[in-house]
């Protein structure tokens, strides 16, 4: 906050008015660079999934959000419950599609033997990789693999094969 303070040029009070802690301003900064609102959940998980994809390589295109990404990490790495802040801020669907996916797998004949929120991390975590690995924001290519790779193995007959060929 004090580092606000000096670069603002403004009096403490008047930041401290403004952003009464510092997850308040984390937040407020946030916000400002991620520059959209999360997507409704469509109730279709497989739908569901290629659109959460697209808005995290999307989140991951604009120069502002990768201007961010260090104090989002930083932030984060101060513990659990400061990640599951800056997380819920940065991926509010996270938790979301996590909990459709574990409301409505069975019924969509998709993998019931997996924690729900790791198809959540893997959206998040793909994404993120492909820009550290590479610089730069995935393409649509890299959005299109990475819904085609879930797609395909979350289907519940992918267990029965991987079951089949460790039996023999």
């Amino acid at each position: 906050m004090s580092g606000v303070v000096q670069r603002s040029g403004v009096a403490r009070a008047t930041v401290y008015r403004r952003y009464p802690t510092r997850d308040a301003m984390t937040a407020a900064a946030l916000a400002r660079v991620k520059g959209r609102e999360p997507f409704r959940l469509s109730g279709d998980v497989e739908e569901d999934i290629a659109t959460g994809v697209h808005q995290a390589a999307a989140v991951l295109a604009s120069a502002a959000f990768r201007r961010f990404l260090p104090s989002f990490v930083a932030e984060a790495m101060r513990g659990p419950a400061s990640a599951r802040a800056q997380m819920e801020r940065v991926a509010p669907n996270h938790g979301q599609i996590a909990r459709e996916y574990d409301e409505i797998a069975a019924a969509a004949g998709l993998r019931t033997d997996i924690d729900p929120a790791t198809v959540a991390d893997i959206i998040q975590g793909a994404m993120l990789m492909r820009l550290l690995a590479t610089g730069r924001p995935p393409t649509r290519q890299a959005e299109a693999d990475l819904v085609a790779v879930l797609r395909r193995g979350l289907q519940a007959e992918a267990i029965d094969v991987a079951d089949e060929e460790g039996a023999a």
